[in-house]
Order: structure tokens, then C-alpha cells, then sequence
């Protein structure tokens, strides 16, 4: 029901609650998402609108952080990433430095889009760094 309106069809936008700080936020679902979801719908067995989007293997419950920590686990694997241990935390990492180095996003949308109280938090969250603003002021000469 979260992601599908009453006629069957994929909503543009996914509202959550975060439980750390009890905002909610709303997503929007893009093109990439819809296609997945479209997918996992079309091979998943999901018959009811009130049934969990994704289940846990040991019960009809929704997925524990551990859960999702495994499969994440499993699909980095799948495609080579074996050095390093990845989570839900550290993609979204990912996500906020990705928009920032290769999508432009200024450092307050980024800081928003996660939910952070200030853009110092979003900078150290991301991973600026002193040596990375060394570097820029010795690429930007004006």
C-alpha cells in the first residue's frame, strides 16, 4: 500500500517514517525505482496490498536491520565487492557523496534529502575533508 495507489498502479512518491528522529520523509520514486519495483512485483508473490513489499525469509514479518545487512551482504558479493563490508548505512553514505561529486547537489540538499540537523554534520557524514578543500583551492585560481 505504500508504494501502490488504489487502482493497482506505482505511486510518484514513498512517504516514511525515520525512527531515529521521528520525521517523516518523502521519497521520490524515479524512473530507476519504478522499473525495480515493476520487476520485484512481476516475480515477487505479494497478493495483497497489506502484505509486506519485502518479507523476511523466516517469517511473513517485514525484514530486521540483520536481514537486510545479509542480503545487502549478498548482492555486493554477487558483483565483486568482497574487501570491504557494505550495509544500508554505508549506502546511504554512497548515495550523499555520489550526489554531491557526480550529480552536483549542494551540500544543504544533500543535508536535507538525509535528514541532518546541519550541513557541518552532511560534510563529515559524506566525507569532505580538509585535504579535499586543499585541493580544490589549488585547482580553482581566480
Amino acid at each position: 500500500a505504500d508504494v501502490l495507489d488504489k487502482k493497482g498502479d506505482i505511486k510518484k512518491y514513498l512517504y516514511m517514517r525515520v525512527k531515529k528522529t521521528g520525521r517523516e520523509i518523502k521519497i521520490a520514486i524515479n524512473e530507476a525505482m519504478r522499473e525495480a519495483i515493476e520487476y520485484y512485483l512481476s516475480k515477487a508473490k505479494v497478493y495483497s496490498p497489506n502484505q509486506f513489499l519485502f518479507k523476511s525469509k523466516r517469517s511473513s514479518k517485514s525484514l530486521s536491520n540483520v536481514d537486510l545487512f545479509y542480503l545487502i551482504k549478498g548482492w555486493t558479493k554477487a558483483v565483486g565487492l568482497i574487501n570491504e563490508r557494505y550495509s544500508a548505512h554505508s549506502l546511504r553514505k554512497t548515495w550523499g557523496y555520489q550526489a554531491r561529486k557526480y550529480h552536483g547537489a549542494s551540500i544543504d540538499m544533500i543535508s536535507e534529502k538525509l535528514g541532518h540537523r546541519s550541513s557541518i554534520v552532511t560534510k563529515r557524514y559524506i566525507g569532505i575533508d580538509q585535504e579535499e578543500i586543499n585541493k580544490m583551492e589549488e585547482e580553482i585560481c581566480i
